[in-house]
């Protein structure tokens, strides 16, 4: 892969990716506990996988799972928790898969 194909990874990786992860989670926290919209296994699914790719192209990532990225982004243990509670309950009846 060329420089620039680095670069431009790294761009999509580090700054839109972790921006869709980011908005995702604002949307689960703030979903409907009766009917969500918005996918917490999603969101954990995408953490999973930018940590595994980033990491395996030599990317510094200062997280490791979706408890470590509620840290790194200075949300509280709250939040975490109820991130978890709906991924869990999620998780339950999701078709698709996860990681």
């Amino acid at each position: 892969m060329s420089r620039n194909a680095d670069k431009e990874f790294e761009y999509l990786m580090g700054e839109h990716l972790l921006y869709y992860i980011d908005n995702l989670i604002d949307n689960i926290l703030d979903d409907s506990e009766e009917d969500p919209r918005y996918s917490a296994v999603t969101a954990n699914n995408l953490i999973i996988c930018f940590v595994k790719v980033a990491s395996e192209r030599g990317m510094e990532v200062p997280f490791s799972n979706a408890e470590s990225y509620f840290g790194w982004t200075n949300r509280t243990t709250a939040e975490y928790r109820l991130f978890e509670e709906k991924r869990a309950k999620e998780q339950t009846y999701y078709i698709g898969e996860i990681f």
